[in-house]
């Protein structure tokens, strides 16, 4: 159960970090096109890592150069989360011991 919760706010936790940090970083053309708070939250709710490819996709430059990039952003930056809640649970798991749900 331990690990459920931890996986569930590993998910919103990463994600709502790594797009606070990204949108410090905009510049201000970019920052005209984000996504408005009740938006955000929902797509991060409903999506947590894969809601990097909306987040890029919105804020992407204009062009098929800028939708490619916003594609491989979103693609890289969604593994990379996923990967640090794996390795997260892999350590929980190591630590504890395997679960006994399956």
């Amino acid at each position: 159960m331990l690990r459920v919760v931890l996986q569930m706010v590993l998910s919103i936790a990463l994600t709502v970090a790594a797009q606070l940090v990204l949108r410090r970083r905009q510049p201000p053309d970019q920052r005209e096109r984000r996504w408005n708070g009740a938006t955000w939250g929902a797509a991060v709710y409903a999506f947590g890592p894969l809601s990097m490819l909306g987040f890029f996709w919105v804020v992407r430059a204009p062009g098929w150069r800028g939708a490619l990039l916003a594609l491989a952003y979103g693609v890289a930056s969604a593994f990379v989360i996923l990967a640090v809640m794996v390795g997260i649970d892999a350590a929980l798991e190591a630590a504890l011991g395997p679960s006994t749900w399956r």
